[in-house]
């Protein structure tokens, strides 16, 4: 995401969790995590709802299903 001037975004991820899944996915608990790494998660997660709302928006819906992601 590009920095420009924007609202700020919501945290959207638990830190401890995408910590935990890291260490679990790499098979080694050795493997850290940068600290800034779960807010530009959390930026692509924010990215992907706004692409999801305007798609359920885009067929006339009201609700973002699992097909808008």
């Amino acid at each position: 995401m590009a920095k420009k001037e924007m609202k700020e975004l919501p945290m959207l991820v638990v830190t401890s969790k995408v910590k935990d899944y890291i260490k679990d996915e790499a098979n080694d608990d050795s493997f850290r995590m940068a600290g800034d790494f779960p807010e530009a998660l959390s930026e692509v997660v924010c990215v992907l709802i706004k692409r999801a709302i305007a798609r359920a928006q885009g067929r006339g819906g009201k609700t973002v299903s699992p097909n808008d992601v």
